[in-house]
């Protein structure tokens, strides 16, 4: 029988040591990325905030619905998305970030613990085209998101008055 030195005992080892942080990285490298929920959430809001411009301010009713269904569907549960629609002057965005809305600025994210976050934004209006020395309009706003069989979506809102 033949006897190991400890020198090949310590390269073996090594070999295998080797094998199997490369063998780690592999698998870590070829996993799919899956952001966390906080990630989802706030993707969903920004990604709606773009979005808001491409709903027109003063446009028909029947623009404005098909519109929405276009450009908030993906961000907007169904029945939140139906009552703007029966009543497009109630939408987000069509409050005062004249002349339009630009964007949300997420302000903080809470889990609430019970599949929703609450999300504390601003709607920032554009300032393009408009003088320079004219700051952007802003709205606070605290959104509800939950999630549902279409993923993460906006299911409630309000408009936050300051005191």
């Amino acid at each position: 029988m033949k006897h190991f030195s400890k020198r090949n005992l310590l390269l073996a080892a090594g070999a295998i040591l080797i094998l199997a942080a490369i063998g780690i990285a592999v698998y870590f490298s070829t996993r799919p990325y899956i952001p966390t929920n906080d990630l989802q959430v706030r993707a969903v809001v920004n990604n709606f905030g773009d979005e808001l411009r491409q709903v027109s301010l003063v446009a028909t009713t029947a623009s404005t619905t098909e519109s929405m269904d276009r450009y908030y569907s993906y961000y907007i549960r169904p029945d939140l998305l139906s009552s703007w629609k029966t009543s497009p002057k109630t939408a987000l965005g069509r409050q005062s970030v004249a002349p339009w809305p630009d964007h949300i600025d997420i302000r903080s994210l809470t889990d609430n613990a019970n599949g929703t976050f609450t999300v504390e934004a601003n709607i920032v209006g554009t300032s393009q085209g408009i003088a320079s020395s004219t700051p952007p309009k802003e709205l606070p706003v605290r959104f509800t998101v939950s999630q549902g069989p279409d993923g993460w979506q906006i299911s409630a809102y309000e408009v936050v008055t300051t005191p």
